[in-house]
């Protein structure tokens, strides 16, 4: 059975690599959120070989202010 993971993030592309990197699996999958004033660059160069994840693009990208509908949104994004 498949599992799917959703993480909002905006910073650490590192931790977020070994995060993804020790809950691989075959049927494990990733979607990422990276907050819109962010650049999403660093986060792609860090996960370029990983095939189970899919960023979302940058119109479905979302400013994550604390406490904002931006981070409720970005997670139905």
């Amino acid at each position: 059975m498949p599992l799917f993971y959703i993480i909002l993030t905006h910073t650490q592309p590192d931790q977020i690599a070994r995060m993804v990197n020790r809950l691989s699996s075959n049927e494990v999958y990733f979607y990422i959120h990276i907050d819109r004033s962010k650049d999403i660059m660093p986060f792609k160069k860090k996960m370029a070989k990983e095939k189970n994840i899919t960023f979302l693009n940058d119109n479905e990208r979302e400013y994550g202010d604390w406490g904002g509908f931006g981070i409720v949104q970005a997670t139905i994004n």
